[in-house]
This record gives structure tokens, sequence and C-alpha cells, in this order.
């Protein structure tokens, strides 16, 4: 048997290997760099996904994308319910983000049980300008933070837009 011929097979599939993989992540980068962007491509101030516990449908989950233009867009289950906030609440959500120091906001790592675990809620917040990511049971996230203070306000004015759909 050929040894060489065999070398060179193995060589070549791994080349080939190696090329599939580039491509794969290329595609996961195109990805990454799509989901920054809305359904007519407006830009995502900032994703809000609730996750955890138990609704009627199964495990809880929504999400909320906040737009730079003030357009939200939010899913929970098969519903979706679009609106928008006004100029003045983008522009201080926009401020508010720009002014948040992320590295303080990360350096107290969550240590409990994550409540997840006993039908509970984890809030992951992703902030695209930056790009932070700041989930509930990886850091202690503090909710009298002017930030997320402010997030909490938004979002509650959509909860009761909902409440009133009911």
């Amino acid at each position: 048997m050929n040894y060489d011929f065999l070398k060179r097979i193995i060589l070549f599939l791994a080349v080939i290997v190696m090329i599939l993989t580039f491509y794969y992540f290329m595609d996961l980068k195109k990805e990454e760099k799509n989901n920054y962007l809305g359904e007519a491509g407006q830009k995502v101030l900032l994703k809000v996904e609730n996750t955890g516990g138990h609704c009627t449908y199964g495990l809880c989950y929504s999400e909320l994308f906040i737009y730079q233009d003030g357009a939200y867009l939010y899913k929970e289950n098969q519903e979706e319910l679009k609106g928008s906030f006004s100029e003045e609440e983008i522009k201080k959500l926009e401020e508010l983000i720009k002014a948040a120091d992320f590295n303080a906001i990360k350096s107290k790592k969550f240590s409990g049980q994550c409540p997840i675990e006993y039908d509970g809620s984890e809030l992951i917040y992703t902030f695209y300008q930056p790009n932070e990511r700041i989930a509930s049971c990886e850091f202690e996230i503090d909710e009298d933070s002017a930030l997320f203070k402010y997030i909490g306000e938004l979002l509650n004015k959509i909860y009761l837009r909902l409440s009133s759909r009911i």
C-alpha cells in the first residue's frame, strides 16, 4: 500500500475540513451582524429576554427589541406586540447606555441559585452599542441603577399595554 498516497488524501481532507470550518464561522458572524438589524433594517438598541418559569404554553420566554428609531417589538409565545417609544424616551435610553460603566456592572458576579431553577425567571439584556450582554444569573444587576430602573419603566409601559388587550 502506498503511504504517500494516504498521506495526501488525509492532507486533502484536512484542508477541506479547514475550509468548511472557515465558511461555517463566517456565516455565524454574518448572522450575528444581522441580529443587530430589525425587521425593516432598523438598528437594534437593546434586546431584553425574559426566560424561565412555567407558562400555559410551556417554558416562559419573551423578547423585547427596542430599535434606535423608537419602535419596539415584544414577542411572547406566538404573540407579537409592536409599538413605539417617544423620541425623548429613546434619547434618554441612549444617554443612559452611553453613561453606563459596563465593567462595573459586570464586576459583581451573581452568587446564589438562579431563579429559573425554581420556577423564576432570568433577564438577559443585550446592548448593541456597545456590544454587551448582561444576564441576571451571571451578574448581580442593580435594579435601582438609573439604566436598569429606566429599562424597567419601559418594560412596564409595554406590560400595561399588553394587559389592556386582555
